[in-house]
């Protein structure tokens, strides 16, 4: 391995707003930040895109990591959401990698269609 970017981020969401669409900044100005930093001084090869909600956010990923001369980082969605759900197509051919989270999808689909999603998903 070449090099490691950790990013750690504050949960965003409540659970008095699940099923609410997300309209946050894809990144805050402390991510931004701090990809840029660590950007300067390691050869960053991915970042977890946490929340994703469409293959929008991934090309504003791409575009901002462009931007910090990041070209050849990739860039792994994060699939958490019914937001992306609805999107995971568009999500899956942008993104460089999928990441599912369960538990949090478990929050926004009843559970007794997780097993049903999940098999829809791979």
């Amino acid at each position: 391995m070449d090099g490691l970017m950790t990013v750690f981020h504050m949960e965003r969401s409540t659970d008095s707003l699940h099923n609410l669409q997300n309209n946050l900044p894809l990144f805050s100005e402390y991510d931004m930040q701090a990809i840029a930093a660590l950007g300067r001084e390691f050869e960053v090869d991915y970042i977890n895109l946490a929340y994703t909600r469409t293959r929008e956010d991934l090309r504003d990923a791409r575009l901002f990591l462009d931007s910090l001369g990041l070209m050849t980082t990739r860039v792994m969605a994060k699939v958490e959401t019914r937001q992306s759900l609805l999107n995971f197509r568009g999500i899956l051919a942008a993104a460089d990698g999928i990441v599912i989270s369960r538990g949090n999808i478990g929050l926004d689909i009843a559970p007794e269609k997780m097993a049903l999603v999940q098999k829809q998903l791979i």
